[in-house]
């Protein structure tokens, strides 16, 4: 307390303890606080280059989750056409995998209209895997991203969710 009046105890009296207690503090006092590019930090009184930034903020579509039974064939897991920036990020549980099962988990991506996948990530898990949670973030794509399975041995039942982030 560097600013309470400088006083000896017996000059301190309950008003000069309230008066103290409730002065008006530097910057509460109601009017707008500024940011560090000087601007007026509310929305509402906000500039244009503020409210522009608004619009790059990543929004979240409706998750894509479910189960797959599996058959050996490649089946989707999660698939989003936006046509805008986005990407996919999501879990897979592969805790059903047992010894002598493979699974192939492959992300694919287009990059032109009309919609042609190239794939370009491939990983392949074998047996019982610790963690059995497996998060698969894609690469940020604007026309077409996939996520699929494929499984070997005794076919399983996997189950995922996934979330779809593109620019609002």
């Amino acid at each position: 307390m560097p600013d309470f009046p400088r006083t000896r105890p017996p000059e301190i009296d309950v008003a000069t303890i309230w008066a103290y207690g409730n002065r008006t503090l530097t910057g509460l006092t109601g009017i707008p606080r500024m940011d560090l590019m000087g601007e007026d930090a509310t929305f509402e009184a906000g500039t244009a280059s503020r409210k522009a930034r608004i619009d790059r903020i990543l929004a979240t579509e409706p998750e894509i989750e479910g189960s797959v039974l599996m058959d050996g064939t490649e089946q989707e897991l999660a698939k989003s056409e936006l046509g805008v920036q986005h990407q996919i990020e999501g879990m897979v549980d592969l805790t059903p995998l047992a010894l002598g099962d493979t699974v192939v988990v492959r992300v694919y991506m287009s990059i032109k209209i009309p919609v042609s996948y190239v794939k370009y990530a491939e990983e392949t898990y074998s047996g019982p895997v610790s963690p059995s949670l497996l998060f698969i973030c894609t690469k940020v794509a604007k026309y077409g991203l996939k996520v699929t399975i494929q499984q070997t041995g005794n076919y399983r039942t996997f189950n995922s969710q996934f979330f779809v982030r593109r620019r609002s």
